[in-house]
């Protein structure tokens, strides 16, 4: 009796420091966990700072801009987008953007074949002796 009771003491001081390895393993854990939030909660309130100075500036240069931005995004958090009407100013809007942007991109072209046709002005008709000078000396 007395082997078993030896067995069950050392078996209670085996379960014993079982759980206190455990406990301390989830108490460093707890504490890796503590550092690393307050690393994010730091990084949070530097991006915050960065982007309340860069709203501010926004605000200061462009008031007007930030102003339809602001009411843009909270006429579609409100819920606007789902109307009718706002499916039919969007497609216009994308009309209209697309028609500015074909028209831009029109005079690009325009411009690009009015420099390949006339010369360009960088000496493409002077062929008088292969000098760029001579052909700008009679006036």
């Amino acid at each position: 009796m007395a082997e078993n009771r030896n067995q069950v003491s050392n078996g209670a001081d085996n379960a014993a420091k079982s759980a206190q390895r455990g406990a301390q393993s989830i108490m460093n854990s707890g504490r890796q966990i503590q550092g690393d939030v307050q690393q994010l909660a730091g990084h949070v309130q530097e991006t915050t700072n960065e982007l309340t100075t860069l709203i501010t500036e926004q605000v200061r240069e462009r008031p007007y801009t930030v102003l339809a931005t602001a009411a843009g995004i909270g006429y579609l958090l409100g819920g606007g987008l789902s109307s009718k009407l706002t499916l039919m100013a969007f497609g216009v809007a994308t009309r209209f953007a697309m028609a500015m942007a074909a028209k831009e991109m029109g005079s690009w072209v325009t411009e690009g074949f009015g420099d390949v046709g006339g010369g360009g002005g960088g000496g493409g008709g002077n062929r008088q002796g292969g000098q760029q000078g001579q052909g700008h000396q009679k006036h």
